[in-house]
């Protein structure tokens, strides 16, 4: 079982306790910052037990016990390690032996756990550190993305880390932050990565027993400009005969190229031999209907689809059924003996009586110059 981080205040105690089972049985050492504790500390109380669990106390915190802190275990198959951090906060939380007569007095600094001349040492002190968490060799990322690149490194003491850009050294800045957390995991963080992150990051690991270090080839991938689809022409109300061929065309732009779909109606209209549908890089769009039906008459709905939105458009196709042909007759002309005896059917007038030559003129006063 590996030791458990602490974020305490000052004043308060804290325990940190470890499970060990080897064979034969291991000797335990603790370390602060890289440096034994003594045993025959009264601050930092050390205990084991006979089923291995092995715990470091400290019944009251001060500011200065503030650190990593390492139990190890050894025996003559090998040795096994875990860190911690106690985080103690500044706020100071005092007991009424620090407080008298309204006079606050300091606390009396603690032992700091250094070892007697007669007590047992780590067979070494320094291990070199260790990446038990890393990043792989190749991140790829899009432009404008979050990235992340965690490292976890175990070693006595506790290693140093770095991060350096082609043999430039990192630092956090506006765009780029190095955070550590209470896990000891240690992070450089790429709040919008762009272009100009692109190289190979190199994280070295230090510590006086050594050095280790690995490498990420980070490559940013360019974004792509992206525009919702927008319909510069819509296809508009078409009327055709039956049989006729029916073309729905219309023109929209959009970045990428979009997905276009038609629909009649609710019902998606796929390509057969009858219904073709056409596109360009151009952004024109057409239905094609080779011999329309009476069932064609309905509205459709043109819709454009890419990853920055969505546009649609819709018209209405009426086909009728055209009515039969009708054949003119000519109409025949009478034929009557003369034009007179026609004009007297029309007019009512007795032709014979009009020219009779008898009495025509038997009214009319005579003329002394005939």
């Amino acid at each position: 079982m590996p030791l458990k981080n602490y974020h305490v205040t000052v004043g308060t105690g804290a325990s940190l306790i470890c499970q060990v089972s080897a064979t034969p049985k291991p000797k335990m050492f603790w370390f602060k910052d890289g440096k034994q504790i003594s045993k025959r500390s009264r601050h930092y109380l050390t205990s084991c037990n006979s089923e291995g669990e092995c715990e470091l106390r400290i019944p009251e915190l001060y500011a200065e016990d503030d650190g990593n802190y390492t139990a190890l275990a050894t025996n003559p198959l090998g040795r096994v390690s875990s860190t911690a951090r106690i985080a103690v906060s500044s706020h100071r939380i005092m007991n009424p032996d620090m407080v008298a007569d309204g006079i606050v007095r300091a606390p009396k600094t603690p032992e700091k756990g250094t070892l007697a001349d007669d007590e047992e040492s780590a067979v070494e002190k320094y291990y070199r550190p260790v990446f038990v968490q890393k990043p792989p060799e190749n991140v790829q990322a899009e432009e404008g993305k979050l990235v992340r690149l965690n490292v976890k490194v175990t070693g006595l003491p506790l290693p140093e880390i770095s991060f350096s850009i082609n043999g430039m050294p990192v630092r956090s800045d506006a765009t780029h932050r190095i955070l550590v957390r209470e896990n000891n995991v240690h992070s450089l963080l790429f709040e919008r990565v762009s272009m100009m992150d692109e190289g190979t990051y190199t994280i070295v690991a230090k510590n006086r027993a050594g050095t280790n270090m690995a490498r990420v080839n980070l490559k940013v991938k360019a974004r792509e400009y992206a525009t919702p689809p927008t319909f510069v022409q819509r296809p508009v109300a078409t009327c055709a005969a039956v049989g006729d061929a029916v073309r729905l065309e219309a023109r929209v732009l959009a970045t990428p190229r979009p997905v276009i779909t038609w629909k009649k109606g609710s019902d998606q209209v796929v390509h057969s031999h009858r219904t073709q549908l056409y596109q360009d890089d151009t952004g024109y769009v057409c239905l094609q209907i080779s011999q329309a039906e009476i069932d064609d008459t309905a509205w459709y709905t043109c819709s454009a689809v890419n990853k920055a939105g969505i546009g649609s458009c819709n018209c209405k196709l009426d086909i009728y059924c055209p009515r039969p042909e009708v054949r003119q007759t000519q109409m025949r002309r009478i034929r009557t003996p003369n034009r007179y005896a026609n004009l007297a059917k029309v007019a009512g007038v007795d032709m014979k009586e009009s020219l009779a030559a008898e009495g025509r003129f038997d009214h009319l006063p005579e003329s002394e110059d005939l």
